[in-house]
C-alpha cells in the first residue's frame, strides 16, 4: 500500500511550457543567438521585461496593508466594482439589465477556470474541449478525475459548429448536462478567434439545449485583439442572450491585460439569468477558493481596484495598452508575411500572444527545432510560437528558418 492517494498516483508535470522555458534560458546562457519562444509574456524589443509604468506606479505607492495584508477571500465589492468594469466596459449596462452576476478573485485566469470546472463536473463526468487547447484544462480535468471529450476546432478555416454539435450531443446523451471551455478571443494556441456570428450560432445550440449547460469563456488575451481591439467586448452582449440553463463562468486574467503575472491575479466572473444558480455557483466557488488558496495577491487586487476605479490613471493605461497591443500586431504582421511567402502554414490569427504552426507530428518538429536553437511550445497537430515574447529582430526570418527544417523532416 502506498501512502499517495490512488487519484494521485502518476499525475507528473512532464513537458510543461514553464519547463521548456527554463530550458531555453539554460540553452540561451550558452547560445547568444538561441530563440526562446516558449512563454507567454510580452517583453520590449530590447528583450526586457514589458512592464505598464501606471501599473508600476500604483504598485509603488500602494504601502504596506494594501499590498501585503490579507485579502477577502473574493476580492470584496471594490474588487468587484473594478472587475466589471475594466471587462465590460461599454457593454456593462446592457449586460446586467439581463443578467446576474457575481465576481470571485482568483489566482490568475487559472484560477478561474479551475474554479469552474471543478464546481460544472463530478468524478467520472465529461468536460468538452477543442481539439487543439492549452495544455492545463487536460490537467484541470485529470486532477479532478473527469474525462476529455474533443471536437476539431476548426473547418475550412472557421469554427467548426458541426463538428462542436456532434461531440455535445454525445457528451449530453451521457451524463446528461454539458460543459466546455472556449477561449476565445485571441485563442491561445492558435490566436483564432471567433466571429460574432459564429458565436452566435454557438450560444443558439446551447440555449437549445434542454440540459444545463456551464460555459467556461477564457478571455485571457481579450485586450490584445491585433485590428479593433474594443469590439472584442461586444461579445459580452451575445453571451446575455444566455438562457436560464446556460451558465457562463468568464476567465479574467489581469495577469496578461496588466502584465502581472508573476502577482497571480484574475477573477471568476459568475453570468446568468438564474439568480439562484449564479448564487449557488458563487458560493462554491468562493469555498473552494478558501480551501485551495485560501486567498489571492492584495496587491494585485488593490492594483486593479486603484487603477481601474480612477480615470485618470485608466485613461493613461489604456495608451500604454495600446501602444503595447501595436508593438504585439508589428510582430504578428512580420511573421504571418514571412510564413506567407515561405508557404508555411498557420491557424488563422486575429490576436493574442501566439501562432501556432501546423504540422502532423508537433513533437518531432520540436526536436528538429531544438537543434537549431529554437525553442517553442508542442502541440499534437504543430509547434506554438510565443511572438509576444520576440522581438522584430528575432522574427525576422524565423518562418524561413522553420520551413528549412520541416523540409529537411
Amino acid at each position: 500500500m502506498k501512502v499517495i492517494a490512488k487519484h494521485s498516483v502518476g499525475k507528473k508535470v512532464v513537458g510543461d511550457t514553464l519547463q521548456i522555458s527554463v530550458e531555453a534560458k539554460m540553452n540561451k546562457a550558452k547560445y547568444a543567438d538561441t530563440i526562446d519562444a516558449t512563454i507567454g509574456t510580452l517583453s520590449n524589443e530590447d528583450k526586457t521585461f514589458l512592464s505598464y509604468n501606471t501599473v508600476d506606479n500604483i504598485i509603488k505607492n500602494l504601502g504596506d496593508n494594501n499590498f501585503y495584508a490579507y485579502a477577502a477571500v473574493d476580492g470584496g465589492i471594490q474588487y468587484h466594482d473594478a472587475v466589471v468594469e475594466w471587462v465590460f466596459q461599454y457593454t456593462k449596462t446592457e449586460v446586467f439589465k439581463k443578467m446576474h452576476c457575481r465576481v470571485v478573485a482568483t489566482p490568475g485566469g487559472t484560477g478561474a477556470v479551475s474554479n469552474a470546472v471543478f464546481c460544472s463536473l463530478d468524478e467520472g463526468e465529461t468536460l468538452l474541449l477543442p481539439n487543439i487547447y492549452w495544455g492545463p484544462y487536460k490537467g484541470m480535468a485529470i486532477s479532478n478525475s473527469l474525462e476529455v471529450e474533443t471536437y476539431p476546432l476548426l473547418k475550412d478555416g472557421k469554427f467548426n459548429l458541426d463538428g462542436f454539435i456532434e461531440t455535445a450531443n454525445k457528451v449530453i446523451a451521457k451524463q446528461g448536462k454539458l460543459v466546455t471551455i472556449l477561449n476565445d478571443p485571441n485563442n491561445n494556441p492558435t490566436g483564432y478567434s471567433l466571429s460574432n456570428d459564429e458565436l452566435k450560432e454557438l450560444l443558439n445550440y446551447l440555449n437549445s439545449c434542454d440540459v444545463p449547460v456551464s460555459f467556461i469563456y477564457d478571455i485571457a488575451y481579450l485586450d490584445y485583439s491585433i485590428n479593433d481591439r474594443k469590439t472584442s467586448r461586444d461579445k459580452f452582449l451575445i453571451l446575455a442572450e444566455a438562457n436560464k440553463n446556460v451558465l457562463v463562468s468568464i476567465a479574467f486574467s489581469c495577469s496578461k491585460t496588466f502584465s502581472i503575472y508573476g502577482l497571480r491575479t484574475g477573477a471568476h466572473i459568475i453570468l446568468g439569468k438564474d439568480h439562484e444558480a449564479v448564487e449557488e455557483f458563487y458560493d462554491s466557488s468562493v469555498y473552494i477558493s478558501r480551501s485551495r488558496w485560501s486567498n489571492v495577491s492584495k496587491a494585485g487586487i488593490n492594483m486593479l481596484t486603484t487603477l481601474v476605479l480612477n480615470e485618470e490613471k485608466r485613461k493613461k493605461f489604456s495608451i500604454e495598452l495600446e501602444a503595447a497591443a501595436e508593438m504585439l500586431k508589428n510582430r504578428t504582421d512580420l511573421f504571418i508575411k514571412e510564413a506567407q511567402e515561405e508557404e508555411l502554414n498557420i491557424y488563422p490569427y486575429s490576436g493574442g500572444f501566439f501562432i501556432t504552426v501546423i504540422y502532423q507530428d508537433g513533437e518531432k518538429l520540436f526536436s528538429a527545432l531544438k537543434k537549431e536553437n529554437i525553442f517553442v511550445i508542442p502541440y499534437p497537430h504543430g509547434i506554438r510560437i510565443s511572438i509576444s515574447a520576440l522581438s522584430v529582430s528575432e522574427i525576422k526570418g524565423l518562418a524561413k528558418r522553420i520551413k528549412t527544417v520541416i523540409n529537411s523532416l
